[in-house]
């Protein structure tokens, strides 16, 4: 068994002959890499966490579950075609956190809607059957 491992060691040599041209390849990589880098945004899927928005659940004293979802007013500028459209993406980004979540096994109920000016941000009540 010995004698099989030591056929299996490369002599030091050729090692060090295949890592000379590594240091070449990598620092041309790596430059390549920075480059592209520094063309890009500092963080590319913040815009799409925007459009997302955002859920939060809350249950009252006699166990009713509810839950509030707020999405900026303008994440869906140009994108939807009206505001027929733009309702249907609330509501399916609303059904997506509640089912992703678990919150509403039963299914749910959105109980008001208004557009806050003051974020703007259209907030999406509801609750849970």
């Amino acid at each position: 068994m010995k004698a099989h491992l030591e056929r299996l060691r490369l002599p030091i040599s050729s090692i060090s002959y295949r890592f000379d041209m590594f240091p070449k390849l990598t620092l041309a990589s790596i430059l390549m890499c920075l480059s592209v880098a520094a063309c890009m945004p500092a963080d590319p899927m913040t815009s799409v966490d925007m459009m997302k928005g955002a859920g939060s659940m809350s249950m009252s004293a006699n166990g009713t579950r509810s839950f509030t979802y707020v999405i900026p007013a303008n994440a869906y500028n140009g994108i939807v075609d009206g505001p027929s459209d733009l309702r249907k993406q609330h509501e399916w980004l609303i059904g997506t956190f509640l089912a992703e979540g678990h919150h509403c096994p039963g299914g749910y109920r959105i109980i008001d809607v208004e557009l806050n000016e003051t974020v703007p941000a259209y907030v999406y009540q509801g609750v849970c059957r």
